[in-house]
């Protein structure tokens, strides 16, 4: 068993081709900022999880971490589901129950309860993959504070009370004494404990033992972190041991928690809060996909349901939510469709003539969806923050299916003729084929109005059974 620490270091498409693709084209159906389409199941492990939060910081260094020259190797996205991977969802948990853990004792200590920030969640993964494989080393690949252990059912057992017992014993006196000194003139936590080390160095011959523990000694590097009144930022890992990983004995594999003094997610959260976001999703992936907002009685209940399992669309990242009610925008159905086509290279002179479409996160989704005749503006404005109407969505629908026949009455709706000149056809074919349906009090179709997320639903989901 063992475990180490160190300080915190640097460092053009046919439309006939797009057909195929409709089924997930309203996965997201908001901003990006809400980052709703993913793989979200248990196999994609935690990146599923940081992507449905919305924790875009942390998606983005586990996405890279493969081309990191240090642990790339040793970050294998074909098995997150694996308990001996620090990206498997059940390891998360034990992660929270060491931070929780370690809370509890800095809060005895007086020091301040540190806050999970996504980043360092993932980061902490990235690192555990790669000490699972290199034993006693630590990868030094990221600016953060680490501690880890290998082979301890409760690595604080080492961490906090076995070498708090080291750093207050007589033989320690001095070094601590020297730091309490610092600490009292007003010296910064780190300078101080840099400068006891130091001490420790230059006054005991064992020194090396006495800091990082060996020949009877417990080390007191990893106790000095823990109490650390500037961590106020803190992530961490564990990886279960294979069945040979400890030559058979009931231990757990490894533990590693991270420690910063700046947060580099745009949300961090306490651990209860994170906890039921893991809870939550886990409920969402085992098909437990139940909403806030939506009940068995709504109207929209089955059609939410059939879109969530048959993941084409989802709820708002981290809320519980669906959204029912909320309106699609023109430039968010654009977007949707663009990075479902793979996000081809497109040719931005098609946007001259548009006034309201300049550089902003859908301008190539725009672009593309001009040039390829699927969404179209009127009179030089595409209208991107508009939100899109039931009958824009029904003749998207319509495109891309090659433009058929339709052999819907639209006069048999109270409505009906209040259809668009341009979207008549794409609505005589979805009334035909009941994409679209009236109003089950009124008959109206509404085809000026709004679509909110709950229609969306269920014309996809009449759309996909045709």
């Amino acid at each position: 068993m063992h475990l180490t620490q160190h300080p915190a270091r640097k460092e053009r498409r046919p439309l006939v081709a797009l057909a195929a693709a409709l089924m997930a084209v309203f996965a997201i159906a908001l901003a990006p900022a809400t980052a709703l389409a993913y793989d979200y199941t248990y196999e994609s492990g935690s990146l599923g999880f940081f992507q449905w939060i919305g924790a875009d910081e942390a998606v983005k260094v586990i996405e890279e971490s493969p081309s990191n020259p240090i642990v790339g190797q040793y970050q294998n996205f074909t098995n997150m589901d694996s308990r001996t991977s620090a990206f498997n969802l059940d390891n998360m948990y034990r992660a929270l129950d060491n931070i929780e853990y370690c809370n509890n004792l800095r809060a005895n200590h007086g020091s301040p309860v540190s806050r999970i920030d996504p980043y360092l969640m993932a980061v902490s993964q990235i690192n555990t993959n790669f000490s699972y494989v290199n034993y006693l080393t630590h990868s030094n690949a990221y600016e953060i504070s680490e501690n880890i252990a290998w082979g301890f059912a409760n690595p604080y057992s080492r961490w906090y009370y076995d070498e708090k017992y080291e750093w207050e014993s007589e033989e320690l006196r001095p070094a601590r004494e020297h730091m309490e000194s610092l600490l009292a003139q007003g010296v910064r936590y780190e300078d101080a404990r840099a400068s006891a080390l130091n001490y420790i160095r230059e006054h005991y011959t064992n020194s090396s033992d006495l800091i990082y523990g060996n020949n009877g000694h417990y080390g007191i590097l990893h106790y000095l972190n823990l109490i650390h009144p500037m961590w106020t930022y803190t992530g961490a890992a564990s990886a279960a041991p294979s069945t040979n990983w400890w030559d058979g004995v009931d231990v757990y594999g490894i533990d590693e928690q991270t420690f910063h003094w700046t947060a580099s997610s745009s949300k961090t959260y306490t651990v209860s809060e994170f906890r039921s976001l893991l809870d939550q999703y886990m409920d969402f992936i085992n098909g437990d996909r139940l909403f806030f907002d939506v009940s068995e009685g709504d109207w929209f209940y089955d059609s939410v349901s059939w879109v969530v399992e048959n993941n084409i669309m989802g709820g708002y990242a981290g809320t519980g939510n669906f959204g029912p009610n909320d309106g699609m925008q023109r430039a968010q159905v654009a977007s949707v469709l663009y990075k479902r086509a793979g996000e081809p290279a497109v040719d931005l002179s098609v946007l001259e003539g548009y006034v309201d479409v300049g550089s902003d996160w859908y301008t190539n989704a725009v672009a593309w969806a001009i040039d390829n005749g699927i969404i179209v503006g009127d009179s030089g404005r595409f209208r991107p923050n508009d939100v899109a109407t039931r009958q824009e969505f029904v003749t998207i629908l319509w495109r891309l299916e090659s433009e058929p026949q339709g052999n819907g009455n639209l006069y048999a709706y109270p409505d009906g003729h209040e259809t668009s000149d341009w979207a008549r056809d794409a609505m005589s074919w979805a009334t035909g084929v009941s994409i679209i349906n009236g109003n089950a009090n009124t008959g109206e179709i509404d085809p000026a109005g709004n679509l909110n997320r709950a229609q969306a639903a269920t014309i996809i989901m009449n759309w996909s059974n045709l």
